[in-house]
């Protein structure tokens, strides 16, 4: 965390400045990544959701209406 002032090296590549609460494993461990620093990245928590869920092939809920639709204005099935 030293290594980058305990802030978010995922949020700074953005423009944001924002706490680091986790080291992250840019290589999981679970997928054979090795535990040294060198393969480690300091983030918060929303980047450590979001990196974690994609190493491991999880895709992002879609949140849909009462209509039936996606909810989000630009998804093509919102199209008239």
């Amino acid at each position: 965390m030293e290594r980058t002032h305990w802030l978010c090296e995922l949020c700074l590549a953005q423009g944001v400045t924002r706490a680091a609460t986790v080291v992250d494993h840019e290589q999981p461990l679970a997928l054979g990544g090795l535990d040294v620093d060198e393969n480690t990245r300091n983030v918060c928590d929303e980047h450590n959701r979001k990196v974690t869920a994609e190493q491991f092939g999880h895709r992002e809920r879609l949140a849909f209406g009462a209509d039936g639709l996606p909810l989000d204005p630009l998804d093509p099935w919102r199209a008239a």
